[in-house]
């Protein structure tokens, strides 16, 4: 018999009530991993719930959020030089068995 998934345990880094706005849940979950990666460290963000939740809704401003918070950063690290930085996002929907 083969074996298909490995059961794991996770902690939960933060809970949020449904009042949370976008900004209270990027600073409590998504802010120090775009300060991680852009300092050169690799980040994952993931979000699981219930379908109708909000996750997209969320998700959607976290991208936008993320996206200005990383290119501030290197441009403040960047200064006056000419490094060169390389930025591979991948954002991935899993939505009951499809892929988006």
């Amino acid at each position: 018999r083969n074996m298909f998934l490995n059961h794991h345990c996770f902690g939960f880094d933060a809970v949020f009530s449904e009042a949370a706005g976008n900004d209270q849940v990027y600073a409590g979950s998504v802010g120090h991993v775009v300060q991680g990666v852009a300092h050169g460290m690799a980040g994952t963000v993931l979000m699981y719930g219930q379908t109708g939740s909000g996750k997209t809704y969320t998700m959607s401003a976290i991208y936008e959020k993320a996206a200005y918070e990383l290119f501030d950063s290197i441009d403040k690290e960047r200064g006056e030089g000419d490094e060169d930085f390389t930025i591979t996002v991948s954002c991935i929907e899993l939505a009951g068995d499809k892929c988006r």
